[in-house]
Parts: C-alpha cells; structure tokens; sequence
C-alpha cells in the first residue's frame, strides 16, 4: 500500500512538471524551450504511453504521461504563436533641466 502511495506521487510531480514552463509561457506569450527538446520530450512521452496501453495497463503511469502529453501539445501552442509585443515606453517630452 505504501509502495502504491509512493508510486501514485511520483507519477503526479511527472505528470506536472510541465507547468512551471507552461505558466511562464503563458506569462511571456511565448516558449523559449528549444523545438529539439519538446520534440523529443513529446515522441518519448507518445511511444512510452502507447507501450503502457499495450502492456500494463497502469493507471499511475497512464494519467502520468496523458497528462504530460496534454501539456506539451499546449507548449507547443505557445512555441507556434506569435510573441507578444513588447511594451514601449514613450519618455518624449522628458526633459530634466539643471541649473
């Protein structure tokens, strides 16, 4: 049972840890992750996911790597959409005279 826990919170944090780039991301209004590693990230997440469905059948790493896969897609909308604009601050008429 303790062994299942143990399990079942390792497959969370996996599951999540996408979400501090995907918030940034969001933040940015882009992702700075390089192509090569979320492609790379996104085919190993699809090709274990399809062994698991093949195999085990393992709830844990089942949510674990949908979850991962949801995310990434979502990364991936973020590296494909146009950056934000950046603020510009105008400072015309900004003039400090000294005496």
């Amino acid at each position: 049972m303790m062994i299942d826990s143990l399990g079942a919170i390792g497959a969370f944090l996996l599951a999540v840890c996408a979400l501090p780039e995907l918030f940034s991301s969001f933040r940015r209004g882009y992702c700075g992750t390089s192509w090569g590693f979320l492609q790379i990230w996104f085919w190993g997440e699809v090709t274990t996911f399809l062994y698991i469905i093949f195999t085990s059948m393992d709830v844990y790493l089942l949510t674990n790597y949908s979850l991962n896969i949801i995310l990434i897609l979502c990364l991936f909308y973020y590296k494909t959409k146009p950056p934000k604009p950046e603020p510009v601050i105008v400072l015309e008429n900004f003039l400090i005279l000294k005496d």
